[in-house]
């Protein structure tokens, strides 16, 4: 879906779960990645749902944020102790996360898609 699109059929439910997603997203710094894991989760459930609707780039969007996220998270660790150049990665992955969700829910909240392929969307 073009970023330019707006979504054409609305369905608040289901935008109101996704900005519920992106919130637990949001909310990642506070729970120690806790309300990531159970915001994927909830995108996974919805996924087979919403495949043949305009909310799907949104589900996978949430997804690859998450699973790109962990690896960077993982491979980060190691290179803390190795060469402190974790802490960098770390950072920047955490606020590639943040923006990330932030601009998902700020686009679902103005009713437009998303590119999840992208590494990163501008508005």
């Amino acid at each position: 879906m073009n970023k330019q699109t707006p979504i054409s059929r609305i369905d608040e439910k289901a935008r109101n779960y996704l900005l519920i997603m992106y919130a637990l997203n949001g909310a990642y710094f506070f729970t120690i990645f806790i309300t990531p894991i159970v915001a994927v989760i909830l995108a996974y459930v919805k996924q087979s749902e919403w495949e043949d609707s305009v909310y799907r780039d949104h589900v996978a969007y949430i997804i690859r944020t998450f699973w790109v996220s962990l690896l960077v998270f993982v491979i980060s660790i190691p290179l803390i102790l190795l060469f402190g150049l974790g802490l960098v990665t770390l950072t920047l992955i955490g606020v590639w996360f943040a923006y990330r969700s932030a601009f998902g829910a700020w686009r679902i909240w103005q009713y437009q898609g998303v590119n999840p392929k992208l590494w990163l969307e501008l508005p």
